[in-house]
């Protein structure tokens, strides 16, 4: 019996599943930006994920992180989001589960997911 090897991210961006939920979003956006507001056509249209889940693909994630950007908004909020999730790091680093859980931030990144204790 031999095990399926994961996809590759490039992969997963040609997959059928990933095509039909990035096509779905940038309709229900009315094939705009989200933050300029600039319609297809006038910009490259693709959808962000604020963040991945570990282990899902990326057609498994919720809704509420894929967000329809272009090209410019796109890398502008991948900036702001590394700089916050570096933050996030260095606040969580080494620290035990209940320890994390005294952070503010604790409830925003595991709504709907547990952690194991450590």
């Amino acid at each position: 019996m031999s095990e399926e090897k994961p996809l590759t991210y490039r992969q997963q961006l040609r997959d059928p599943r990933w095509i039909m939920l990035a096509t779905r979003i940038k309709q229900e956006a009315g094939w705009k930006c989200e933050h300029c507001l600039r319609p297809q056509g006038e910009i490259e249209l693709s959808v962000h994920h604020s963040f991945y889940v570990i282990g899902l693909m990326m057609w498994e994630h919720p809704r509420s992180l894929l967000i329809p950007l272009c090209s410019e908004c796109h890398l502008a909020r991948q900036t702001i989001e590394q700089r916050i999730y570096m933050n996030v790091a260095d606040v969580m680093r080494d620290k035990t589960n209940s320890e994390l859980k005294d952070q503010p931030i604790y409830a925003f990144f595991t709504e709907g997911f547990t952690l194991s204790d450590k």
